[in-house]
Formats: structure tokens, C-alpha cells, sequence
């Protein structure tokens, strides 16, 4: 299989983007069919450079490399502390992203203190176990994969199942509650909390059993994302069957607006991990050797990669 490596982004595919005939979700670029014509991938200096610096100058290092990688600002990935990286799942990114979590869920919590509302369907000791828990098991699987003892994450993925449990509990409470809108910060903090705990243990999975296996354990929390987003999407499509909508608080409406933002990326993230996975399953790829693309450039570049349809196993740069 060969995969070509460039660092502008081919002609016929910005044309494509903007007459709507190819779809950008997330790192990967589909045709409507959900044909991938190319990943942006962080290249392996881009990558250490995330991981290191602050999250706004991080940010502004990636939208620094999309610059000069060719990437315009209409399709550009959107940039926000909880979306660092374009298609890299690493256990650096995955523990700064939880840390972001636990910090948007305290603020939604803070101001629901404030309005003196009462959260019944939430278990804040649980929440921050879990969260203290999933941090330290992110932190090992780091050790672990760095060191080379991968046996350790047989043990740590259990953390990463557990974090999956809990976030899916209280999504289903909160449904159950009819509070999803009125409570839409918290809703969303745990709906990401399930989508990196399903991230982190996917990345165990690849690293253990290969990506047919990940996919496999995968999928299912992929799909649990789609059908907890569509909870908090589907009655804003029928206002007129939820009128109560109409009458939320300012604040409570613009806690909406942001949790849809939020939810959209955190889909485009697990679809840009799922077709990466097919891709190396059908290939024969294992993880290693999919992240190995790119990996050695020290650049702070974006790497644009584009499937072929030739076996290989060394990708051809241009």
C-alpha cells in the first residue's frame, strides 16, 4: 500500500470542499459515500510540540502549520481546548483533553451552585474518582507504551471501561431526568468524558490486539456518542413538540449552542479514528506502522495523506 505524503492540500480537493462534493469530518476527508480521499495528520515534530506547550500556544501552532500546510480557514479543523490535534489519540493529548473535561464540568457545576439548581441525577464524588482515576491510568499507559511494557495496559484499560460506565450512566440519568437542555454543560462534559475514555481505550486495544480488534470494542462506544448527541439534537429539530425549550434562560440557550459545537467535534474525532482503523485493517497495517507515517519529519508541519490504492509497505513522499 502506498500513501502519499504532501504538505499542500491537492487543488481538486479544495475544489471538491467548496462545491460540497467531498465532506470534511474531522481529520479526514470523505466523499458523500464515505470514500476517504485523504487524513491531515500532525507530523511527528507537530505532535511533540502539542504535547509540550500550553493549550492557546498550542493552538496557535497548529493553525500556524494548517497555514502553511495550504489548509484555508473553511476547512480548517476547529480549534478549542478540547480539540487539540488533528487525528493523533496519543495519551499526552488524551490526558490534556480530559484535564479540559473535568474543567468544563466544574464550571457548569459552579454556575448551577450559583442558581441554586439542584442536579440530582449527578454523582459529583463519582465524578471526580473517575476522573482522577482515568487521569492516572492515561498517565501509566504513557509510561507503559514509552517503555515498551504493553503488558501494563491489559490492567489500565480497565480504568478506561469503568470512565465509559459512568459517563453512560449519568448521560442516561440526565436523559431519563428530561435535564439534558436545561443541564447542557454538564450533559456534554460527561458525553466527551465517554468519547475519550472510549479514545484511550481504543488506543489500548490497537496497541495490544491490533485495529481489528480496537474497531470491534470501538464501534459500539461510537455509536453510544451518535445516540447521546442525537438526545440533545433531536427536540431542537421540533420545537413546536417542546416548547419548554423555548422558554430556557439565556445562559441555559447559549450552553445548548456550545454543547451541539462541542458534540459535533467530538463525532468528527471518533469518525476520524474509525476510518483510520478500517484503513489499517483492510491494508494489513498495524497501529505502530500507521503512526510510524510521518512520525521521524521534526517539522511543525501537517501532514496531508493520501490513500493509494497500490500495496506497499514504505509511503512514497512528494
Amino acid at each position: 500500500m502506498t500513501i502519499s505524503v504532501a504538505f499542500e492540500v491537492p487543488g481538486r480537493i479544495l475544489e471538491g470542499l467548496k462545491k460540497g462534493e467531498l465532506i470534511r469530518r474531522g481529520g479526514v476527508i470523505q466523499r458523500p459515500d464515505g470514500a476517504v480521499v485523504m487524513w491531515l495528520r500532525e507530523s511527528g515534530g507537530l505532535q511533540k510540540a502539542l504535547e509540550a506547550q500550553p493549550v492557546q500556544a498550542a493552538q496557535r501552532t497548529l493553525q500556524g502549520a494548517m497555514d502553511q500546510a495550504g489548509v484555508p480557514t473553511t476547512s480548517a479543523i476547529g480549534l478549542s481546548t478540547l480539540q487539540l490535534g488533528l487525528t493523533a489519540i496519543g495519551f499526552a493529548l488524551l490526558y490534556r483533553k480530559l484535564g479540559c473535561i473535568q474543567e468544563r464540568l466544574d464550571e457548569a457545576l459552579n454556575r448551577l451552585a450559583e442558581l441554586k439548581v439542584e442536579v440530582s441525577w449527578l454523582d459529583r464524588r463519582a465524578d471526580a474518582e473517575i476522573f482522577a482515576r482515568s487521569a492516572a491510568a492515561i498517565e501509566s499507559a504513557r509510561w507503559a507504551e514509552r517503555s515498551g511494557r504493553l503488558e501494563q495496559l491489559t490492567q489500565l484499560r480497565h480504568a478506561f471501561t469503568a470512565a465509559c460506565s459512568h459517563h453512560r450512566a449519568l448521560l442516561t440519568a440526565a436523559s431519563s431526568a428530561k435535564r439534558v437542555h436545561a443541564h447542557a454543560g454538564a450533559y456534554m462534559a460527561h458525553l466527551m468524558g465517554l468519547a475519550q475514555s472510549g479514545l484511550a481505550r481504543a488506543r489500548c486495544d490497537a496497541l495490544l490486539d491490533g485495529p481489528q480488534q480496537a474497531r470491534e470494542h470501538f464501534l459500539p462506544v461510537k455509536k453510544e456518542v451518535e445516540q447521546f448527541t442525537e438526545v440533545l439534537r433531536a427536540p431542537l429539530r421540533q420545537l413546536d413538540k417542546h416548547p419548554e425549550l423555548l422558554t430556557l434562560a439565556p445562559a441555559a440557550q447559549a450552553s445548548v449552542r456550545d454543547a451541539l459545537g462541542s458534540a459535533r467535534m467530538e463525532a468528527e474525532g471518533l469518525v476520524t479514528l474509525d476510518t483510520q482503523l478500517e484503513h489499517c485493517i483492510r491494508h494489513g497495517l498495524s497501529w505502530k506502522e500507521w503512526e510510524s507515517i510521518g512520525a521521524g519529519d521534526e517539522s511543525e508541519r501537517v501532514l496531508i495523506l493520501l490513500p493509494g490504492s497500490a500495496m506497499g509497505r514504505e509511503a512514497a513522499r512528494h
